[in-house]
């Protein structure tokens, strides 16, 4: 499973934050010239990390009332194969190793300062619809990360980021879904993109209202 899976797994009790990677909320301070600073990434990327390394360095946890033993099961008489580690993975696991150790011994009021400077840059960026990127990783995650903080849900900005969502849910036959991402310009300049390739006409009425 990938890596948020096993976030929402330990959000929900049933993963430990111990076995997830360490992402120090002390990232904000990296400046950009720095090796993995934030701005290594794009917009949602960087929205997204500096949302989870609040959210991580709390740890939070809300058991489920069941359990999902099937995620431990193991088969008999298979052995997992020791997977192959190239160079970047065996730089990455050391660091994480080191991060994990060092991390207990942060002095607090340090780790406290990096949380609200991580809180600062995460206000400043929320978008008018109370979104953070335009979609939904960094957005809920923004959201515990306040919460998480002392921001109650009757915050102007925690209250606006949950309104927002509303226009991300689809509702159907009472149960709701959050949708991942609304994209109408990438989607409908490779619906475009596709259509021509197939053959459509430049004049194509569909090409046409796609391109207004």
């Amino acid at each position: 499973s990938r890596v948020f899976t096993r976030i929402w797994l330990a959000v929900s009790g049933l993963w430990s934050w111990d076995d997830l990677p360490v992402i120090p909320p002390e990232i904000i301070y990296l400046p950009s010239w720095f090796p993995l600073n934030i701005y290594d990434g794009g917009c949602w990327a960087r929205q997204t990390v500096v949302a989870l390394a609040v959210v991580a360095s709390f740890k939070p946890s809300n058991p489920l009332p069941f359990q999902i033993d099937e995620l431990y099961a193991k088969v008999p008489g298979q052995h997992p194969k020791a997977a192959r580690q190239d160079a970047w993975s065996v730089v990455f696991n050391n660091l994480d190793k080191a991060l994990h150790s060092l991390e207990p011994r942060l002095p607090k009021r340090a780790r406290r300062a990096a949380q609200r400077r991580c809180v600062d840059w995460i206000i400043a960026r929320q978008e008018a619809d109370g979104c953070w990127g335009g979609i939904q990783p960094p957005w809920v995650y923004s959201i515990m990360a306040l919460h998480l903080m002392g921001y109650g849900l009757d915050n102007p900005v925690v209250r606006k980021a949950i309104d927002g969502l509303e226009g991300f849910t689809i509702r159907e036959d009472g149960m709701r879904r959050l949708e991942a991402c609304q994209s109408p310009v990438w989607d409908t300049v490779l619906t475009m993109t596709a259509l021509a390739d197939a053959g459509l006409p430049a004049d194509d009425p569909s090409l046409v209202r796609a391109a207004r």
